[in-house]
């Protein structure tokens, strides 16, 4: 229970504090990359401002600053002085031809952003401008600025393109990295988590310890008084008269309930403290099955029920179980079915066998077991009689076969029987 606990823990703070990882992880790639392009739309405007003081204060641009500039910033530039391009051929390759990026980018400017080329401004601060992304048929990503103004020297539109295909690379080079980092920061976390909640859970993991020392340790020492009890009261019993043995079988019986109760407390004990072990030898299941029917019919009939047994009619495969260990949680579910159901009812002890799974199911026609008692049903000391008017079961049984079910790495289930009343089956994995 304590390992499920702890699980459990760990599980939530590393839900938790992943999701937040991941939040901030994805609020930080998104205020860089943000940056990022703000950075970008800083830097043509800058280039763009850049040639427009040039062409403000001089009565003519070199080619050879306008071919650095394009090398260094991978950019396209295009001058139109009274709509005539400026002699400028360019060395910045493209997969799509030069004109035609110039002229998607004006088109977009006019129709997207209502950018009119015919704006024209004298002042040598701030000109007409619009910026903006497109990205063409052949997947290239650019960057477009396009300013006018006019001067003394004539009217000039500058297209200024800014190939992006290095900065995407960089930027999806840092969305990896992001994933990589986050995923690091989830492992780690997951260990972390783990680790503190081994620390949450170690001082219940210790209380729990000396319960359990505590149980099997008084589970031992009245084990030897109620043997000498019981003892005594049988040889009293044949030497007693009517009135005193009355007494001792009462005496008799409360010694061998305690007996039980003890015997179970101890099995649970030596379970959670690691002491207890199945030893599993072959086993053929339908053989053990018929043995179980066997030992249980005297008691139906005693209580005038009606029980039988069910078999597959293929073979069915050996198992490697503790062979006491099942017959006792057989007999646990066996019996739980025999005093609950009325009698003139049925019990059914039933065997199914599939490539995947074999199962034991034993089958009531009871009153059944409520849904809200159901998830509790298999805990310790549980019991659906809140009254405990029946004082042969301690909230025990259930328990037990359920702990040895698991140590058989299989499963015991509770499902309702059509019709009313209880399903309790025993699955066993076949790998």
């Amino acid at each position: 229970m304590l390992k499920t606990l702890r699980t459990r823990l760990a599980k939530i703070c590393m839900l938790i504090t992943a999701t937040l990882l991941a939040m901030m992880s994805l609020i930080s790639l998104g205020i860089l990359e943000k940056q990022f392009n703000a950075q970008q739309y800083t830097l043509i405007e800058n280039q763009l401002n850049s040639i427009v003081f040039r062409l403000q204060t001089e009565r003519s641009i070199s080619h050879t600053f306008l071919s650095k500039l394009e090398a260094t910033n991978q950019l396209l530039i295009k001058i139109e002085d009274n709509s005539i391009p400026l002699l400028f051929k360019g060395n910045t390759p493209s997969i799509t031809p030069r004109t035609q990026l110039f002229a998607e980018a004006t088109t977009l400017a006019e129709t997207n952003y209502h950018f009119s080329t015919s704006n024209l401004f004298t002042s040598t601060l701030d000109i007409p401008k619009v910026s903006f992304e497109f990205r063409t048929p052949q997947h290239e990503h650019y960057l477009a600025i396009i300013g006018t103004f006019s001067s003394e020297v004539g009217h000039f539109r500058l297209i200024l393109l800014k190939n992006m295909k290095s900065m995407d690379r960089y930027i999806g080079f840092l969305r990896w990295l992001f994933v990589g980092l986050t995923i690091i920061g989830f492992l780690l976390l997951g260990i972390f988590s783990f680790w503190f909640s081994g620390q949450a859970t170690r001082p219940i993991e210790l209380a729990q310890k000396k319960q359990t020392d505590f149980i099997a340790a008084a589970s031992h020492e009245l084990r030897s008084p109620l043997a000498v009890i019981h003892t005594n009261t049988s040889a009293l019993a044949l030497n007693a008269n009517q009135e005193t043995l009355r007494f001792t079988i009462s005496i008799h019986n409360e010694c061998t309930r305690m007996k039980h109760l003890i015997d179970d407390l101890l099995l649970l004990a030596n379970m959670d403290a690691k002491h207890w072990s199945i030893q599993t030898t072959p086993t053929e299941i339908d053989t053990l099955v018929l043995d179980m029917y066997e030992c249980f019919i005297p008691l139906s009939k005693q209580k005038d029920l009606i029980f039988n047994v069910i078999l597959p009619d293929d073979l069915v495969p050996t198992l490697m179980i503790d062979n006491e260990r099942i017959r006792q949680t057989l007999s646990i579910l066996l019996d739980n079915a025999f005093t609950y159901t009325p009698a003139g009812n049925k019990v059914s002890l039933v065997l199914n066998y599939t490539p995947h799974e074999l199962t034991i199911s034993v089958i009531d026609n009871g009153p059944g077991i409520a849904e809200e008692h159901k998830p509790y049903i298999f805990d310790r000391f549980y019991r659906v009689d809140t009254s405990r008017h029946d004082k042969n079961h301690y909230g025990l049984g259930l328990s037990i076969a359920y702990e040895m079910m698991q140590l058989h790495h299989g499963q015991l289930t509770l499902q309702d029987t059509p019709g009313g009343g209880c399903t309790f089956s025993l699955i066993f994995p076949l790998k």
